[in-house]
């Protein structure tokens, strides 16, 4: 690791005392002076691991997963010669317990950070949390481990099929910044892909008998396309549709 607050401007000395004597005793004293010249090292560029998730997942999506939410992680690694000061997601700050050994905790990784465009916009279909930071055995470079929440479809794809918000330049982002002890920073974005869900309408069919002509009553049936629901078996649901996470 980096001497935080060693500058150039400011060198710090460390001077050692140390006795020579020859054969017959006689002594002579002298000192060692270093001089350390610092040097204030910017927190190295660094590229986040970007994110796919897929609505489909989604309780009611159109291939359901076991949980509440879609979820993907990912994490990147960050150079901080000069020791790890601060995390922010967008303006949250992430709230960190840094040990004198340099060890790292997030003091809570359930905390949710939000898109902030989900913010303005008054969305919100999901979330970012910093599930950990690492410091590697090198001293200077941390990994940080994320995942990113999806809660619920988005409306924003508008292109048919099973497009993805990539192919629209639509990805939701999140600005990651790194800051050091002597308050270097360094920002880089979290890039989430959501891919759409589709519905699917499955062909429907029903039946009635034709009633004697001479009596004067209208001969109807009903049913319901989208729950494939039959007048003449209203069990049988062979035609119901696959509506998917964004409804219907």
């Amino acid at each position: 690791m980096g001497l935080t607050g060693a500058e150039d401007e400011a060198p710090l000395t460390d001077t050692f005392t140390y006795t020579l004597t020859d054969k017959d005793g006689d002594k002579d004293t002298a000192e060692l002076t270093i001089t350390i010249t610092g040097a204030d090292h910017e927190v190295a560029a660094f590229t986040p691991q970007n994110l796919t998730v897929n609505e489909a997942l989604l309780p009611d999506g159109s291939t359901p997963g076991s949980g509440q939410e879609v979820t993907a992680s990912g994490s990147f690694d960050v150079v901080v010669k000069d020791g790890l000061g601060e995390l922010y997601i967008g303006e949250q700050k992430v709230e960190l317990e840094i040990a004198e050994d340099g060890t790292v905790t997030v003091a809570d990784s359930t905390v949710h950070y939000d898109d902030p465009r989900n913010v303005e916009e008054g969305t919100g279909e999901g979330y970012l949390t910093i599930d950990s930071v690492e410091r590697n055995e090198d001293g200077y470079t941390y990994t940080v481990n994320y995942t990113y929440h999806l809660t619920e479809a988005t409306q924003e794809h508008s292109a048919q099929g099973e497009d993805s918000l990539s192919e629209q330049d639509k990805q939701h982002a999140f600005q990651v910044t790194v800051v050091d002890q002597d308050k270097d920073e360094q920002s880089a974005t979290i890039s989430i892909d959501i891919k759409d869900d589709v519905a699917e309408a499955r062909d429907d069919q029903d039946s009635v008998e034709e009633d004697d002509p001479s009596d004067d009553v209208q001969v109807v049936t009903s049913g319901n396309v989208i729950k494939g629901e039959r007048g003449d078996d209203p069990n049988d649901q062979s035609g119901k549709d696959t509506v998917g996470a964004d409804g219907a």
